[in-house]
C-alpha cells in the first residue's frame, strides 16, 4: 500500500447526481460558475480566507458528480471555509443569481464553445466535442441545440437546481488534513 503524504489542508464536497444530457447538468454547470466566476464564493470571504476554490459539475454517462474543493490560507481553518461555502449555497438556494450574473455566465459559456469549436483536435477540440454529441445523443452536429440550451437559462433554474442537487444532508465531505 503506497502512503499519500498530504502537505496543505484541503476540503472536498460532492454531491452525486444521475444523467449527462439533462437539463439538470447544464443548471448545475451554472452554479459551479456562480460559485466561482466572481460572482459568489470569490467576493466573499471565501477569497480571504481560501488558497484556492474550484467548484464544477461532471457529467458521465450513468452518474454525475458536482464538486466544491478548497484550500485554506494558512492561519484559517477548514470549518471556516466550510461555513462560508455553505452559506452560499444556501442563499443560492434561496435567492438565486441575478438576471445580470445569468447573462455573464451564458457569455462566459458561448466563449468557451466557440473556443473548443476552433480547435480541431487535442482535448477538448472540435474533434472530441463531435465525439461527444454522436456518443451522447446519437447526432454529432448537435452544437446549436446544446448552447441553445445553456442560452436558456434562468436565474429561477440555478435557484430550482442548487435546491434540488445540493442539498447538505446528501453529500459526501472529504477533509484532507497533512500529519504533524
Amino acid at each position: 500500500m503506497r502512503r499519500l503524504e498530504y502537505f496543505l489542508k484541503e476540503t472536498l464536497q460532492a454531491f452525486r447526481r444521475n444523467g449527462f444530457v439533462v437539463f439538470a447538468a447544464i443548471s448545475t454547470a451554472f452554479i459551479a460558475l456562480f460559485l466561482l466566476g466572481g460572482a459568489i464564493l470569490v467576493q466573499r470571504e471565501v477569497n480571504k480566507i481560501a488558497q484556492s476554490v474550484e467548484a464544477y459539475q461532471a457529467s458521465r454517462a450513468l452518474s454525475s458528480y458536482f464538486l466544491i474543493e478548497a484550500t485554506p490560507r494558512p492561519g484559517h481553518t477548514i470549518e471556516e471555509l466550510q461555513k462560508v461555502i455553505d452559506e452560499e449555497i444556501a442563499k443560492l438556494q434561496r435567492e438565486g443569481p441575478t438576471a445580470h450574473e445569468v447573462q455573464r455566465a451564458i457569455n462566459q459559456t458561448e466563449s468557451t464553445f466557440f473556443s473548443r469549436m476552433e480547435r480541431v483536435g487535442g482535448y477538448r477540440g472540435k474533434a472530441e466535442q463531435l465525439n461527444a454529441y454522436y456518443t451522447t445523443t446519437g447526432d454529432p452536429d448537435w452544437f446549436n441545440e446544446d448552447l441553445a440550451r445553456y442560452r436558456a437559462i434562468s436565474p429561477s433554474d440555478v435557484r430550482a437546481a442548487a435546491e434540488v442537487f445540493l442539498p447538505a444532508n446528501l453529500r459526501v465531505e472529504l477533509t484532507v488534513v497533512p500529519e504533524k
